[in-house]
């Protein structure tokens, strides 16, 4: 009796010590995520990669953290470690919303559209009532040439409330036929920034109104007609939304594609251009250095808000003929501290061009 009495002392104290030891482990793990997702909202990618690393060596199914590493790799541009730690996640986690929409800005980055769409389509199978999703997947159509589709998921995220999508349907959409968006491929759609020296040309894709490439990639939405019929192919399937009925704001930005040209340095030019954004006066200019051996431009698609703060930088890769991951992320980052003078227009989105010349 003694000795079962010492055991059942010995179990007990045993049990306490890593009870109390997995607490403070967890609890350790906790405090480094909290951490590294503070770094990840101020866009402090490198070190909040960083506190990640340690979290994902100790317990790699932490929370949130192959996700959020994931995601600050592919901000940096670091694009096949970003999908390596999303494969990972599902394996652990299986798939959600966020690492499907995750999937789709990263498979568009890399320039596989198709594989873009398909991952915007699970998002919108997911959740069908984000008017962003459909955003996206109607630039990823447009970029495909389904101006069709476009056109519907643009009306889509219209009418759940999207101004952008406004805008966008109201230039390529409204009251167009099948045979002028043929006229329009054939006539417009042959834009290689990499060739253009002429203004003038440069600013035939902007007229067009060809969307946010990164911030417009979207599928099919699964409506109750696609319910009732045991979610067949949401494709074919897809709910037709005649464009011509919806009402749109008189308050869209006018097609004033002005060239705004700031010489940096020797080895910069910017020229930023597209609906007005050209002629508005920018208040703030960060400071840019970019030191590279090669010649070429970086192309990004940036949206400004009504107080002239940029809330959408995104890179534009058939447009760039630069596409090293390290200059594209400087170039976003620094796209984001520019600050311009206010506007009665609630939002505006242009290019900015980074024309850089190697040393």
């Amino acid at each position: 009796m003694k000795f079962s009495s010492i055991l059942s002392l010995i179990l007990f104290l045993s049990f306490g010590f890593n009870a109390s030891g997995q607490k403070s482990f967890e609890e350790e793990l906790g405090f480094i995520f909290t951490k590294a997702k503070y770094l990840l909202d101020t866009e402090r990618y490198e070190n909040a990669i960083k506190e990640l690393n340690n979290i994902i060596k100790k317990d790699p199914e932490f929370n949130d953290a192959l996700l959020l590493r994931a995601r600050a790799k592919y901000e940096v541009g670091a694009f096949a470690g970003a999908k390596k730690d999303m494969t990972n996640f599902i394996g652990y986690r299986g798939i959600t919303e966020e690492v499907v929409r995750l999937s789709a800005d990263v498979e568009y980055a890399m320039d596989n559209k198709e594989a873009a769409l398909n991952s915007i389509s699970t998002a919108i199978a997911i959740n069908n009532e984000d008017p962003k999703l459909f955003e996206k997947r109607a630039g990823l159509y447009y970029d495909l040439e389904m101006d069709d589709k476009a056109c519907s998921d643009w009306a889509k995220a219209a009418k759940m409330g999207s101004m952008k999508a406004r805008r966008l349907s109201s230039k390529n959409c409204k009251s167009q036929k099948s045979s002028d968006f043929e006229e329009k491929k054939k006539g417009n759609r042959k834009v290689d920034m990499e060739e253009v020296d002429d203004k003038e040309e440069k600013l035939e894709d902007v007229v067009i109104g060809r969307p946010n490439r990164s911030d417009s990639s979207d599928e099919e939405q699964m409506d109750e007609k696609n319910e009732e019929t045991n979610n067949e192919d949401l494709e074919s399937k897809d709910e037709e939304v005649d464009t011509s009925e919806l009402e749109y704001e008189d308050d869209l930005p006018e097609e004033d594609n002005t060239v705004k040209t700031i010489e940096v340095d020797e080895d910069l030019t910017l020229e930023i251009f597209g609906e007005g954004l050209g002629k508005r006066k920018i208040l703030n200019q960060p400071n840019i250095l970019i030191l590279s051996e090669e010649d070429g431009k970086v192309v990004l698609n940036v949206c400004v808000n009504r107080n002239g703060k940029v809330i959408s930088a995104d890179f534009e890769p058939s447009k760039s003929t630069i596409t090293k991951e390290s200059l594209v992320s400087l170039a976003t980052r620094k796209v984001k501290e520019f600050w311009w003078e206010k506007s009665r227009k609630k939002e505006q989105c242009g290019y900015i061009v980074f024309d850089i010349h190697g040393s």
